[in-house]
């Protein structure tokens, strides 16, 4: 009688079709991730614009609240916005008032943008 020993292990055809089956799901898991990878510095652009016009915007308004003190004249602020990267515009009263004069002011850096209004 003839003792057969069967050996442990992994016949070759197992191990190429777990192979390509790891394969498979390594091309899926990269087509599902690599949008995700390639724009990751999006948002950390975007927030880096955005404190920028928040800063600009500050300082803007620091030299409203100057006006508002009596520290700086009307025509004196709109003057110092020439200073800042922004786009201003007159605007009218709503009512019609004449003598009251509206500004928007629009600070714009990257694709992040703030806009404010400031009143004579």
């Amino acid at each position: 009688m003839k003792n057969r020993v069967r050996s442990s292990g992994f016949t070759l055809v197992e191990v190429i079709v777990t192979l390509v089956i790891m394969a498979l799901g390594g091309v899926a898991v990269f087509t599902f991730l690599h949008g995700a990878v390639t724009r990751s510095s999006e948002p950390v652009a975007m927030a880096q614009d955005l404190a920028t016009a928040m800063d600009t915007m500050e300082e803007i308004t620091a030299l409203y609240h100057d006006y508002r003190k009596g520290d700086l004249s009307w025509q004196a602020f709109k003057t110092d916005l020439g200073d800042y990267p922004v786009t201003t515009e007159d605007k009218e009263d709503a009512m019609g008032n004449p003598g009251f004069e509206i500004v928007m002011v629009t600070v714009n850096t990257g694709r992040q943008s703030l806009s404010t209004f400031f009143s004579e």
